[in-house]
Parts: C-alpha cells; sequence; structure tokens
C-alpha cells in the first residue's frame, strides 16, 4: 500500500487547481499511490477529490479546526466529504458536529511513551502547584491565571505558578507579574525540551490553560499522562476527552477570572488526588501505538477495498 499525503495551505482557486493539475498528475503517475490521505477539507480533500475524479484513487481526510458553516455548509465540501472513503479528526468537538451527517471517527493525536514513565497520581500537599506549557499568545489567556493569581495571594492562598514557553505575549505577562506583585510565585521559564517540561510535569498539580479556541491541545494530554489534572475551557482542547471526572472546565461565557478563583479557593486535595488517577488511567487511550494501530486499521482497510460503507462501526 502506498499513501499520498496532502498538507493543508490555502483556499484553492481554480486558477491554483490549473497551476497544480500538472505536477500533481505527474505525481500520481510516478508514485502510484493506493491512497491519498488528505487533510483538511480546503484545498487538499479538493485536491484529492478531483485526482479520485480522474485515477479512481480512494482517499481519507483528516480534518481539524473548529465547525464553520463557511466550510461545511455547501456543496462543494459536501461532495467531497461524502466522497472520502473515510473521514477521521483528532476534534471531539468537530465529530460531536459532523458525527450526524457524515461517517467520521474520532482519531487523537498520540503521545510518545516518555510521557507515560513518571505517571504516578500527584499527592497535594503544600501550596497548589500549577503549571502552563504553551506559546505565549493572547488567545491562550495566560494573563487571566495571573488575575486569579492575584486575587488567591489576597486571600492569602500559597500556590506557585511555573510558566514554560515563549512568545509576543512574555513582556507583557513579565510585566503583570511584576505589577501583580507574585514575582516570588511566578516563574517564566521561556522555550523548553520535552525531557524538561516533562520534569516540571512531575512537580505540579494542575495543568492551566484557558485557551480557547483549541482544536486538540497536545500539552493537556502530556500533563494527564502524568497525573497532572488539566483546567481547560468547555467545547475546546481537551474538553470532551476529558470530563469533570478529570479535569476542570470552565464556561467561556462566563468571567474566567471569578471561575479560577473558586477552583482554586475550594478544590479539596481527596478530590484533585482522585482526578489525577484517574488523568492517568484515561491518558493511555493516547499512546501513539494505540493512534497509529487506528490509522493502520483505516488505511488497510481503504487500501484492501474495504470502503467507507464497511468501515462503519
Amino acid at each position: 500500500m502506498r499513501k499520498l499525503s496532502l498538507i493543508k495551505s490555502k483556499l484553492p482557486t481554480s486558477f491554483e487547481w490549473a497551476l497544480k493539475k500538472t505536477s500533481l498528475f505527474k505525481i500520481v503517475r510516478e508514485f502510484a499511490p493506493s491512497i491519498i490521505h488528505a487533510h483538511d477539507v480546503s484545498p487538499s480533500a479538493y485536491y484529492a477529490y478531483r485526482l479520485n475524479s480522474a485515477f479512481k484513487i480512494p482517499y481519507v481526510i483528516t480534518l481539524r479546526g473548529r465547525y464553520s458553516s463557511e466550510i461545511y455548509d455547501n456543496p462543494v465540501a459536501d461532495a467531497i466529504l461524502r466522497n472520502a472513503e473515510v473521514l477521521t479528526t483528532p476534534s471531539w468537538h468537530l465529530n460531536r458536529e459532523l458525527k450526524e451527517k457524515y461517517h467520521i471517527r474520532l482519531i487523537p493525536h498520540g503521545l510518545d511513551e516518555d510521557w507515560f514513565q513518571c505517571s504516578k497520581p500527584k499527592q497535594p500537599m503544600g501550596p497548589l502547584r500549577l503549571i502552563t506549557v504553551s506559546r505565549l499568545l493572547q488567545m491562550k489567556n495566560i494573563y487571566s491565571v495571573l488575575l486569579a493569581l492575584k486575587e488567591l495571594k489576597t486571600c492569602g492562598i500559597m500556590f506557585e505558578y511555573t510558566i514554560v514557553g515563549d512568545g509576543p505575549e512574555r513582556d507583557r505577562l513579565r510585566e503583570a507579574v511584576k505589577a501583580f506583585d507574585i514575582q516570588d510565585q511566578v516563574r517564566l521559564l521561556g522555550h523548553r525540551g520535552s525531557n524538561e517540561i516533562a520534569e516540571y510535569f512531575s512537580q505540579s498539580d494542575l495543568f492551566v490553560l484557558l485557551s480557547y479556541p483549541e482544536t486538540f491541545g497536545r500539552a493537556y494530554f502530556e500533563a494527564a499522562a502524568q497525573g497532572v489534572v488539566p483546567i481547560g475551557i468547555i467545547g475546546t482542547g481537551a474538553h470532551g476527552y476529558f470530563d469533570e471526572r478529570q479535569g476542570f472546565f470552565l464556561d467561556k461565557e462566563q468571567d474566567l477570572v471569578d471561575q479560577l478563583v473558586q477552583i482554586l479557593k475550594t478544590t479539596d486535595r481527596h478530590a484533585l488526588r482522585q482526578k489525577s488517577m484517574a488523568c492517568i488511567e484515561s491518558a493511555q487511550r493516547f499512546k501513539n501505538e494505540q493512534v497509529v494501530k487506528s490509522y493502520v486499521s483505516v488505511l488497510t482497510r481503504v487500501g484492501n477495498g474495504g470502503g467507507k460503507h464497511r468501515l462503519e462501526g
């Protein structure tokens, strides 16, 4: 079985297809793929659809991002999706939006075995230990976390907060830490490698990332694999894969700072340990081995002529 992957770029136009048609036809003739694997509707699945029309090569689409009526509620996209042998997505929320209309399989991104080496339930004692691992972008809402911690300090609650990552919000966050007088409790560490991040997870109780929107958010799952309880936003990221048994999820329509303060002020340490145990158990399904098996099963059956109707269930 030979698979040709088409990767996402900008939206296609007729002129772009005319430009790409010759080179794509040449690749198909030389490479002779058994399957085309497209990533998102536009433009890669469009090209897969056109190649299927010309060469009768089955195609699979992996969908990412958020549901958008501009993308999915039009006849061209509908034809592309219905003609695909299999649709997959790592997004729990996109899967929920599309599953009534299409047969779609939920397959998450995988985690390396290394993230599970130090999997053990947390025993929260002393200050609450929080961590964020992320690009420092406004959409990540890290500033809101600092506002919550400012209020927490005023209430006399002890905490430690580690921020791992870099980005355009770095200076603003650094200034906020000083302005809120929480520099003794907050560390901004910049970019770090996986081994160092795993070590910081081993020293943390709660992974907080109030990012919106967030298709998947691999760091939620890397943290959970080591028993670090996630705090996220309802309807995005890890929510859906995890629920209130494993984490805490805030309503983006309500004040994020107030909700986070309430969680941090009232969380029972025993309940936090129970969530930590549930995280480790739930994270097992995200191991690379399990995810690879899911994709191999899909691609093998399609390559052997299984077809979408025989992939039901």
